[in-house]
C-alpha cells in the first residue's frame, strides 16, 4: 500500500479556514451517548451506529439485519463509488452490538428474505440529520462547524489516531479511497503533544 501522507492536496479538513475544529471532542461524544440512553430506542441505536462505526448517515440508513454480525462483533457497511457498491466490515464494541441486536430483534423474529433486507431505520436522510442535530443541541454541543453528523465521523477518525490505530486499518474502517484522506487525522496529534512526549520517554 502506498503510504503517501501528503495531506496538503486533500480537500477534506478537520479544521476550517479559521482554524476552528470540525470534529467533536470525546467528552461531547460521551455526553451524546449518555443523553441517547433516554431517547427513543431507534434514535439511540442510530446515533450509536454513527459514533461506533464512524459511518456516513447514508451508510447507516442502508443498514439491514443481514449487515449485523453478532458473533463476529462487526457491522457491514455499504457505500457507493463510480464503479458501484463497495462493502466494508467495521469491528464494533460488544455493548453497542448487544443493544442493536436487542432493539432491532436481530437474532429472533421473522428471518424471511423480505424482513432481512428491510432497513433498520425508515427515515429520510434529512430527517435523520435533523434528529442528530437536535440530540447534539440537547447534549450541550456548542454551535459551530462541528455540530453536525460529519463532526461525529471526524471524531471517530481523531479518536482512532489518538489511540494509535494504524492508518491502513482506519482507512479500511472509514471507507476512504486513498490513505492521504485518512492522514488528515494525523494533524490532530498536535492537540496532545505533551501526552505523546510522555509516551515516547516513559
Amino acid at each position: 500500500m502506498n503510504l503517501n501522507l501528503d495531506v496538503r492536496a486533500n480537500k477534506m479538513r478537520i479544521y476550517d479556514l479559521k482554524g476552528k475544529r470540525l470534529f467533536l471532542y470525546q467528552d461531547e461524544i460521551q455526553e451524546m451517548l449518555l443523553i441517547a440512553e433516554d431517547v427513543h430506542l431507534l434514535l439511540r441505536t442510530f446515533v450509536e451506529t454513527l459514533i461506533y462505526t464512524g459511518c456516513r448517515i447514508s451508510e447507516a440508513l442502508n443498514m439491514t439485519r443481514k449487515d449485523i454480525h453478532y458473533h463476529q462483533q462487526k457491522i457491514t457497511l455499504k457505500s457507493q463509488n463510480r464503479s458501484g457498491p463497495v462493502f466494508r466490515d467495521v469491528p464494533v464494541p460488544h455493548n453497542y452490538i448487544d443493544t442493536l441486536v436487542a432493539v432491532h430483534s436481530i437474532l429472533g423474529g421473522n428471518d424471511n428474505n423480505y424482513e432481512v433486507k428491510k432497513p433498520l431505520w425508515k427515515w429520510t436522510r434529512q430527517h435523520a440529520y435533523e434528529l442528530i442535530q437536535e440530540l447534539m443541541i440537547r447534549s450541550g454541543v456548542p454551535a459551530g462547524g462541528h455540530r453536525n453528523p460529519k463532526g461525529i465521523r471526524h471524531a471517530y477518525g481523531v479518536n482512532a489516531v489518538l489511540c494509535s490505530v494504524p492508518l491502513p486499518f482506519l482507512k479500511k474502517w472509514m471507507g476512504h479511497s486513498h490513505i492521504s484522506t485518512t492522514a488528515i487525522y494525523v494533524t490532530c496529534l498536535q492537540l496532545d503533544e505533551k501526552e505523546l512526549v510522555k509516551r515516547m520517554w516513559a
